[in-house]
């Protein structure tokens, strides 16, 4: 199955998860949480020994598989419920409470700015407390939920603060000692920082085209695509291969134009929608999008412009976020 564009074999972390020394028996299925998202859930029956702890058994799945495929939920049973064939029976899985499993105890917010972080929390992770000590992973969070908490945070608290504090400062009290950190600082303040979008949009008037007419092609020939290395530009590419019958230049920064096809390629397979029959149409350029004429020559450029009949303009500045919190901002 897939859950947030990822492929998850359920098999394999239950597989994983059987070999904890803790696990007698476990099953891992997806399920709606709160916010209406798939979530992958764990439910393991301990040894007699004693119960696992859950970040004991999260960290152990960390070690073995991405972190797209540590379940965001445990839920520790006295055995899994079977059917009359004697096969698991999911349906009668309970819902896990997402409280449970938490190991600090509850600790109201103390201060201001822990009462506005914990607001924010319960909001997008529709739960209705959040305690200072909470983890906010733990609790369903993702990168998703990530991202619109920290713009959250920044509307609220008026400052720059990174995608990324979360995901190092997963709390309430952590992350609310970061953010009156930055408060205290002016030079954080970013009330005045905020670009003027449409100022961004307007060309300078040193820019005009050399040419003074032109024609519209219906069906071109060649297309021009930046940002193909990256997620959307993935499926941008595959649609233009699959729809037209257009070769697809794509800029990729890269050291030569196997590196950069190669790079493609994976990209693709990762995601399934590969064919080898695209191989010939997808024709490299190694260029680097913030360089003037890309970091191309003359030459090199003018040659390209006087083949291209369609440019579709996916490169941009982009923050790309896996499960594990990691953080890339790149100029596509």
């Amino acid at each position: 199955m897939k859950i947030r564009g990822f492929r998850i074999e359920l098999g394999e972390i239950e597989a994983a998860l059987s070999q904890h020394s803790g696990v007698r028996d476990a099953a891992v299925i997806a399920r709606d949480n709160i916010a209406g998202d798939k979530q992958l859930v764990a439910y393991v029956v301990p040894h007699q020994e004693g119960v696992p702890i859950i970040s004991d058994l999260r960290r152990f799945l960390k070690q073995r598989m991405p972190d797209y495929m540590v379940p965001g939920a445990f839920v520790v049973l006295e055995a899994l419920p079977l059917t009359p064939n004697g096969k698991v029976d999911r349906r009668a899985l309970p819902a896990p409470d997402l409280r449970l499993g938490l190991e600090q105890s509850f600790v109201a917010p103390r201060t201001l700015i822990e009462e506005m972080l914990a607001s924010i929390w319960a909001k997008f992770l529709k739960i209705e407390i959040v305690g200072v000590y909470d983890n906010f992973f733990e609790l369903g969070g993702h990168s998703i939920t990530a991202i619109q908490v920290i713009s959250q945070v920044r509307e609220e608290f008026k400052i720059e603060l990174p995608l990324r504090s979360l995901f190092e400062k997963p709390t309430v009290a952590e992350l609310a000692a970061t953010i009156a950190s930055k408060l205290e600082n002016s030079a954080a303040i970013v009330g005045n920082t905020h670009k003027d979008l449409n100022a961004e949009a307007v060309l300078d008037p040193t820019i005009q085209p050399t040419i003074t007419s032109f024609t519209y092609t219906r069906e071109a020939k060649s297309i021009f695509l930046t940002g193909a290395s990256g997620f959307l530009g993935a499926y941008l590419l595959y649609e233009l291969l699959e729809k037209t019958q257009a070769d697809v230049y794509c800029l990729v920064r890269s050291a030569d134009e196997q590196q950069a096809k190669q790079k493609l390629q994976s990209q693709m397979k990762s995601f399934q929608i590969w064919k080898d029959v695209f191989s010939s149409r997808i024709i490299p350029v190694v260029g680097d999008l913030s360089k003037k004429l890309f970091g191309l020559c003359a030459s090199q450029f003018r040659d390209l412009a006087s083949e291209i009949d369609i440019i579709y303009h996916n490169g941009r500045a982009v923050s790309f976020v896996n499960e594990g919190g990691f953080v890339n901002i790149e100029a596509r």
